[in-house]
């Protein structure tokens, strides 16, 4: 995010603006949610400095369509850009993050370049007047003096966590984006366990912490009561998972452990009373067994457990990924929805499921 922005202001400060315009009214607005403030005309595009605000207190995604775009006398001009506020990607969809009510967001749309002074609309659809949606009619505009022009830097407030998702062979993972961090987690379901895996990656200046013993979980159950949601501790599940794979790997090798030996050997071995049979059945078990266990051990290492281990407490320097999951104890039949909320950095990330 910071990257984005820096290289939004480079770019702003490159070009020379040709005027300068604070909006004084607007028409008509069919957008609550959004104020604009400033116009800025520049040699390539024109500059909309905007703020928005959060209008309810819960998890709410929203991004600008591709669709928006500024009329002046019949002509439209298309949005080409946004900083702060994403533009909805059908490749890698972005959207602004918000969790609370009355959370304020400064952002700017670019759009191709026209002369502003007049007045113009910004319209999104014409056929849909919900409050969310961005139209605007009639925006009236006063020339200001340079020095009055909002400072960009100060303006484009880089508290907004961006989140979005990407699609790779057919699976979706989902990221978010906030002050350098990035929280990159996908699903999947093991057994009756749902595991949440997580790459975190530390792009900021300075070193952050992921405490587990801080994280924590939220569910509501199929009528929306809150419920109950536990997870492993790294150590449980990690002696489970080597289980698993112990068993599985065993399921896996017994047969051809068998067939090295030769099973008819084996039986007939058991089968016959004397002594000679029974010291060559003890042989003939005793290399079974050490061929089993070869093979387990082969197996393990040609299928290593290519999971990563259960998230622990960890100090994530600048520059540095931590991979590891959050193995949860879930009843498909009781939970419908639920978070796991972690901190890090003075900052909630919210992860947010629906079953």
């Amino acid at each position: 995010m910071k990257k984005l922005i820096l290289l939004f202001v480079c770019l702003t400060a490159s070009v020379i603006a040709n005027a300068q315009y604070k909006v004084t009214s607007i028409d008509k607005s069919e957008t609550e949610y959004s104020v604009l403030h400033q116009v800025i005309e520049t040699e390539k595009s024109v500059l909309v400095y905007c703020t928005f605000t959060t209008p309810v207190d819960e998890i709410k995604y929203y991004s600008l369509n591709r669709k928006l775009k500024a009329v002046k006398n019949n002509a439209s001009y298309k949005i080409i850009n946004a900083v702060n506020f994403p533009l909805l990607d059908e490749a890698e969809p972005r959207w602004l993050f918000t969790t609370k009510k009355g959370q304020k967001f400064n952002y700017v749309m670019e759009f191709e370049k026209f002369d502003p002074a007049g007045g113009f609309d910004i319209i999104r659809d014409e056929t849909d007047h919900d409050p969310g949606v961005m139209n605007f009619y009639g925006i009236h505009l006063e020339k200001i003096d340079p020095k009055d022009v909002i400072d960009t830097e100060r303006f484009l407030n880089d508290d907004h966590v961006i989140y979005g998702e990407y699609t790779n062979n057919g699976e979706t993972s989902r990221y978010f984006i906030r002050e350098g961090l990035m929280m990159t987690f996908y699903t999947y379901w093991y057994g009756k366990d749902l595991i949440v895996n997580f790459q975190i990656t530390n792009n900021s200046d300075h070193g952050v912490m992921l405490n587990m013993d801080k994280v924590r979980l939220e569910a509501t159950d199929q009528k929306g009561n809150p419920t109950e949601l536990s997870r492993y501790t790294p150590e449980s599940y990690d002696a489970r998972i080597e289980s698993d794979r112990r068993w599985e790997a065993r399921a896996a090798t017994t047969d051809d452990a068998s067939r090295m030996i030769g099973s008819k050997i084996y039986h007939g071995t058991f089968e016959t009373g004397n002594e000679w049979g029974r010291i060559g059945f003890k042989a003939l078990e005793s290399v079974y067994k050490r061929a089993e266990n070869n093979r387990i051990d082969q197996y393990l290492k040609e299928h290593p457990n290519t999971d990563p281990k259960a998230l622990r407490s960890n100090s994530i320097k600048a520059g540095e990924s931590i991979v590891g999951f959050i193995p949860l104890k879930i009843k498909k039949n009781k939970v419908k929805n639920f978070n796991i909320i972690i901190p890090m950095d003075d900052y909630d990330f919210i992860v947010n499921y629906h079953l």
